[in-house]
């Protein structure tokens, strides 16, 4: 080969290996993102709907350590989903992700777009031929 990379015995490039590990890593990335995300949606909603917890609701988001563990959780999803983005599309979609995830007003956006992200990896690895289950790919089975 005139080319110096490497070739397993499927025919594969070491760099189609490696495109699919990191997918793969970060498919596992945005599936952990969005069950924090479901997990800390599902803790507001039970808190604010109890008339009783209302208040103790208001005063845990006033916390400054609960806002900073949000903020990182959401900086956590923001990444993983944009180095995801980057791997299955191309550098300019994922910033634009990115961009639009940081936005204020478009923090709703951000689970919707954590599920339609990892909708487009659980496709793409699926077409790779790999079997993907709950939390991403399993490679012995596949």
């Amino acid at each position: 080969m005139s080319n110096n990379v490497f070739m397993s015995d499927s025919g594969h490039s070491s760099e189609y290996w490696g495109q699919i590990c990191r997918v793969a890593k970060y498919h596992r990335w945005v599936i952990v993102s969005i069950a924090i995300q479901l997990g800390f949606g599902i803790v507001g909603v039970n808190c604010f709907v109890s008339e009783g917890m209302r208040d103790a609701f208001l005063t845990v988001n006033s916390n400054p350590i609960v806002t900073w563990v949000s903020f990182a959780i959401n900086v956590f999803a923001i990444v993983a989903m944009v180095l995801l983005a980057r791997e299955l599309t191309n550098t300019v979609v994922a910033v634009f992700l990115g961009i639009v995830a940081t936005v204020p007003l478009s923090s709703y956006l951000l689970f919707p777009m954590l599920v339609v992200i990892h909708i487009l990896a659980a496709r793409w690895l699926k077409q790779q031929g790999f079997k993907v289950g709950l939390f991403g790919v399993n490679p012995e089975l596949s």
